[in-house]
């Protein structure tokens, strides 16, 4: 009796012992996990001892070391042997030791891979259960090899698996496997899944349907088992299906669900986005709208809980009209057209179609962000577009349904063999054409801002494609047609614009097309009557069209009435060197490159009655055939030395002159003449003044016009006519070239280093210029040792303006530009200053390079000698209309003196004179200071052209000299002396 108390005293003790230390042994704490709980993505074992006869808990260990294709199976073994316990040499176990019997472990886990699974288990041990989302689906007592747990079953990551079992004595493991059944989508069809109970949980079969609409493919009295193709098991009416699908055709859809029973459920992508619980045979329209592209999965679940049959219908509704495999931009993201999240399927490539859908579907509008290469695009109707930033070529078509912000497209680029522009007319800066053949297919013109461009392949205008010109930032920005290559063409008509800013004068005008219709057609736009504006300005686009006179009974020979009746277009005789005006406006066409002289007082809506009227903005177009290749333009020159030709730009492009002139042949290379309507000062209507003036081109030293701000000076605009000069015997030859062609000629250019020396003398009226007015006319003077100082071919002749012209006299010849030797000391260069038509002057000087010399301004009249200083120097000066010397057109002249002797070695006023002055005979005397007798004194008479009269030495052997047998014609005179010693002086010398 003791004995058997004292055991179990003994036996009682080493139980609480055991309790004791297992207590202190358990894992608890926030670094593991509760006891029992399901932990997300991967496997937990909690371990039991069940020694004392109770379940106690006594630790765990994670088991990641899991195998399959889905990394969900797993096998004990590889944590411990079977013949002891889950504690054993475990590395993974966290808790308290344990006996190698009597023991439970229980495996869980949340959360796998979307999917139908068969679920396998083997299990050596006393029982086994299997329970999934706590509901029993497996148990067994004693061991089991490869047992397949019945029915397939659903999981994802929301599922809750609990694997548990019992070991008493002998070996215990578990292991499990995972089989994922290909319940998936079908591709480009419906995959429907078929299960024999209302759960989706028993997988029973399945069948597949084609098309993307459907409807379930079986009787009222049948089930999902008896649909066409079915394999599987069948089964009864307490069912639940789910139709799949991956891949749709790129784009908007609505969807209708024409019928239902009795639980249905969209889910697209994952997400459900619509559902219903009973049945409606009539269904609901519009469950849903967006995007389903090729990537796109959607589910549709039906469950049937009850015992009557079951029916699923439905019906898409294409809300664009994308072709099948076209790109589609649907703006989920942003506006950015290199973010692939905006496009279905992706991003677009270079043989993409791609497909803009209308607005209202479109989260955000597209906007080219970056330069881009597609197939070909489409813009919907009320599509909103963004292509102005960057460049986008195309290998395919271009159409445009939609709208284009600003209606514009920064470049547009075609490369492929074939392509068509269609649909909406649009605004384009650059057009290229690098493919084969494109063809507008346009509603309406399409207009180019700046360059139409063919490097491969030909353009087909079909009449629709205009070269816009434009007033922008105070200048004009014109469309052109860039070098067409050998072996492309533009086939078709073009409608070509040059904007005329608002000023009344004329300008030398040619057409840049070859018209089928009359200059009253075109640049008259077609008028009823002199007060007839056809297409006058609307919002910030000037008016076009102007009036052309020459009659003053209204449109007799196309002419618009004036009270005057005076022509106001002028044609150029090159052969007799005359102006005459048109025959008429209405019989003659446009030919490109055939020059005018044009009057253009403004838009037809100016009142031609008045001169006072106030001059506006127009634009002259005309409709007509481009020329192409290569074109002799001297066939009418006049060859005659020195004799001037008028010829036009005969292309719509600007073309480089300098490589223009120096390919010609008998035409002067260094210089032409332009007209400047913008010259002569702030134009006041209804006064002189402001006309305009020709502008001589410097192509030696193309840095800027000698007349100051014409716009690209080295360039002939499209649209414009220039003077040229015969040079030499031979008959000229002036060839354009596509090469020539500089559509994108900057507004400066500079081919060399300047000359040695030059000298620009610029002349304004003083309100002009300070109110930032243009010039009233300049010259240019170059100096270089390789020059002639005696007047030839290589300077340029002064033509005359209508207003004051101003030119340098070289030996009684007028010029523009004087090249010449560099100056001699005392050397004086007459100038020539006509036709003044205010009171108040500048003139103002601009060294560009310094020689060895000090340039004084002489001014006669007033007698004195300024000296000219600085790169800038300007000089202000007065005229009177009622003194005769103060508007003197020989006034001034520039006089040159060797640099440090300016004053020293100067023969002063007091010290000399001559008498009698004015002179009335024929002999002068020059009385000389006392220090100047024995040298020698050359004396030179020149007249205001600078042309020596009279040149003699004498050596001084007294204090005067005497001059005799002049014979000198009335006029004014120069009188300069000249020592061997340097010193010199020039006094001014009547002659009556």
């Amino acid at each position: 009796m003791k004995r058997s108390l004292l055991f179990l005293v003994l036996f009682s003790c080493a139980l609480m012992s055991n309790t004791l230390q297992a207590q202190n042994c358990v894992p608890t704490g926030a670094n593991h996990p509760s006891e029992g709980t399901y932990t997300q993505d991967v496997w937990t074992a909690y371990v039991y001892d069940r020694l004392s006869g109770a379940k106690n808990y006594e630790g765990y260990y994670q088991h990641t070391a899991t195998t399959g294709t889905l990394g969900l199976d797993f096998n004990t073994e590889d944590y411990w042997d079977k013949a002891k316990n889950p504690t054993y040499q475990n590395k993974a176990y966290v808790g308290c030791s344990m006996n190698n019997s009597y023991f439970n472990v229980d495996y869980r886990r949340k959360g796998f891979p979307r999917g139908y699974y068969e679920i396998t288990i083997t299990h050596d041990d006393w029982n086994a259960s299997v329970s999934l989302n706590g509901t029993e689906i497996y148990s067994s007592f004693g061991s089991a090899n490869q047992r397949l747990i019945a029915n397939t079953h659903y999981l994802d990551q929301d599922t809750e698996l609990q694997v548990e079992w019992a070991e008493s004595f002998g070996n215990s493991n578990v292991s499990i496997q995972f089989n994922r059944i290909s319940l998936g989508f079908g591709q480009d069809e419906w995959l429907t899944a078929v299960f024999s109970d209302d759960s989706f949980t028993n997988y029973a079969g399945q069948f597949s349907q084609s098309g993307l609409d459907f409807t379930s493919p079986w009787s009222s009295t049948q089930t999902p088992s008896d649909a066409p193709g079915y394999t599987g098991t069948s089964i009864s009416n307490n069912t639940s299906y789910i139709y799949r699908r991956r891949g749709f055709d790129c784009g908007f859809y609505s969807i209708d669900v024409t019928e239902y029973d009795d639980d249905t459920e969209i889910i697209i992508d994952g997400q459900s986005v619509w559902s219903k619980t009973g049945y409606n045979l009539n269904g609901e329209t519009g469950v849903w709208t967006g995007v389903l592209g090729a990537d796109t999965e959607m589910e549709v679940k039906v469950r049937n809980n009850g015992s009557g049959p079951t029916s699923i219908g439905l019906q898409f509704n294409r809300l664009d009209q994308a072709p099948a495999g076209t790109v589609v931009w649907t703006g989920k993201q942003n506006n950015r057209a290199n973010n692939a999240a905006n496009w279905c399927p992706a991003l677009p490539g270079p043989n993409d179609q791609v497909y803009i859908p209308k607005q209202s579907l479109t989260p955000n509008n597209l906007k080219l962000n970056v330069d881009a290469e597609i197939g070909s695009l489409y813009i919907a109707e009320s599509a909103v577009v963004d292509l102005q930033d960057h460049k986008l070529t195309l290998n395919g078509d271009f159409e445009l349904q939609g709208a284009l912000v600003n209606n514009q497209i920064g470049f547009l680029g075609f490369a492929g063999n074939q392509a068509s522009i269609k649909g909406k007319a649009f605004e384009v800066d650059q057009l290229q054409i690098s493919g084969q053949n494109v063809n507008i297919a346009t509603y309406q013109n399409i207009s180019v801002r700046q360059w139409v461009r063919l490097t491969a392949g030909s353009l087909n205008t079909n009449d629709k494609l205009t070269l816009t010109c434009a007033f922008v930032n105070g200048g004009t920005e014109l469309g052109q047609i860039d070098e067409i290559p050998a072996g492309s063409t533009i086939n078709g008509e073009v409608l070509v614009e040059q904007c005329m800013p608002a000023r009344r004068g004329f300008r030398l005008v040619t057409s840049q097309v070859t018209t089928s219709t009359s200059i009253h057609d075109n640049w008259q736009e077609g008028a009823l009557q002199w007060n007839h504006d056809p297409h006058p300005s609307n919002g910030n686009r000037p008016g076009y069209g102007t009036h052309i006179t020459g009659t003053t009974s209204d449109q007799t020979n196309g002419f618009d009435l004036t009270p005057s009746g005076n022509p106001s277009m002028f044609q150029f005789n090159n052969a007799s060197q005359t102006w005459s005006p048109i025959a008429n406006t209405d019989a003659t066409n446009l030919t490109a490159g055939q020059p005018w002289r044009l009057m253009v007082r403004g838009d037809r809506s100016t009142d031609i009655t008045s001169n006072a009227a106030a001059p506006s903005n127009t634009i002259l177009r005309a409709q007509g055939d481009l020329v192409q290749g290569d074109i002799d333009m001297a066939a009418n020159f006049n060859a005659t030395k020195g004799a001037f030709n008028l010829v036009g730009n005969p292309y719509a492009a600007a073309v480089d002159l300098r490589k223009l002139m120096l390919n010609s042949k008998h035409i002067s290379k260094l210089q032409v003449y332009m007209w400047d309507v913008t010259k002569g000062g702030k134009p006041i209507v209804g006064q002189p003044g402001g006309r305009g003036a020709f502008v001589t081109i410097d192509l030696e030293n193309p840095i800027g016009s000698i007349v100051g701000s014409l716009l690209r000076k080295q360039y002939i605009q499209p649209g414009q006519a220039v003077f040229m000069v015969a040079r030499g015997s031979g008959t000229p030859e002036l060839i354009f070239k596509e090469s020539y062609k500089e559509v994108e000629a900057p507004i400066a250019d500079v081919f060399r280093a300047p000359t040695a020396a030059f000298m620009d003398i610029q002349l304004f009226d003083q309100n002009s210029l300070l109110n930032g007015g243009s010039t009233l006319d300049a010259l240019r003077l170059k100096w270089k040792d390789t020059y002639s100082s005696l007047a030839g071919e290589e300077d340029a002749a002064k033509m005359g303006n209508l207003d004051e012209n101003l030119a340098v006299v070289n030996n009684q010849n007028y010029l523009s530009i004087d090249r010449r030797a560099f100056p001699q000391q005392e050397e004086i260069l007459p100038l020539f200053i006509n036709q003044y038509r205010h009171n108040d002057y500048v003139l103002r000087f601009n060294n560009k390079n310094s020689f060895e010399h000090e340039v004084y301004l002489i001014d006669y009249y007033l007698n004195t000698e300024t000296p000219i200083q600085g790169d800038a120097f300007t000089h202000v000066f007065q005229v009177d209309p009622d003194v005769e010397a103060s508007t003197d057109p020989m006034r001034f002249a520039l006089k040159f003196k060797p640099q440090g002797k300016l004053n020293s070695d100067t023969l002063q006023d007091e010290t000399w004179s001559m008498y009698p002055n004015p002179l009335r005979g024929n002999q002068l005397q020059i009385q000389l200071p006392q220090q100047a007798t024995g040298t020698q004194v050359q004396i030179q008479i020149s007249d205001m052209l600078g042309k020596v009269v009279w040149s003699e030495t004498q050596t001084l052997q007294q204090k005067s000299l005497s001059l005799e047998s002049l014979a000198l014609k009335a006029g004014m005179y120069m009188v300069s002396l000249q020592t061997t010693e340097g010193q010199y002086h020039t006094q001014k010398l009547m002659v009556e």
